[in-house]
């Protein structure tokens, strides 16, 4: 590699390029400088990932489950993240959670899979469709460096009884985002 010269006239700028490469993400940017200053910042990259949901497995009307998932460059970099509680992989006559991390709030998709009602953590409030109940009392939010795992208590309604998938997923504002994970089962009972 040649090292870096200043110019006979001692002005101009200096193009620089970039790139760190690490297990998890690659960045790379170009920028001008004049010469003899010369910098450049590094914006973490890389995807979301799903760690985990407590319990995995199980029975019952109503549980507390928490959501665990893990950025690279810190949890802060995530939108959202979610817990989908179904027989297949589908929104649509779910059981399918939302919490949005710039509002600080809940989302519960309604029943077609096409919208959802929001409730503030802090708010007390519940939100409700034909195959649960989210209640944002008892629910909480902790973020630590690149984890961060959200409480949620859950009551299933009668109609929605059966062995239900629990699957996770997240996105983070730049569009990063987790594949759909099954990370476990439960026995949704009335």
């Amino acid at each position: 590699m040649a090292p870096l010269t200043k110019p006979a006239s001692g002005h101009g700028t200096l193009r620089v390029f970039v790139c760190v490469f690490a297990a998890f993400a690659c960045a790379c940017t170009t920028k001008e400088q004049p010469v003899g200053v010369v910098s450049a910042s590094i914006t973490p990259t890389g995807r979301p990932v799903a760690v985990s949901v407590v319990p995995n497995s199980g029975s019952g009307a109503s549980q507390i489950f928490e959501i665990t998932f893990s950025h690279p460059g810190g949890y802060k970099q995530l939108s959202d993240v979610r817990l989908l509680i179904n027989a297949e992989a589908d929104g649509s006559h779910a059981c399918y959670i939302y919490y949005s991390l710039p509002t600080d709030s809940f989302m519960l998709v309604n029943d077609s899979g096409e919208g959802s009602k929001s409730a503030i953590l802090s708010g007390g409030a519940s939100l409700e469709n034909s195959q649960c109940r989210v209640l944002t009392k008892g629910a909480a939010v902790k973020g630590d460096g690149a984890d961060i795992s959200v409480t949620i208590p859950v009551h299933f309604k009668s109609q929605f009884a059966g062995t239900k998938k629990l699957i996770l997923y997240a996105e983070t504002s730049g569009g990063a985002r987790t594949d759909l994970l099954q990370k476990g089962s439960y026995e949704a009972t009335n």
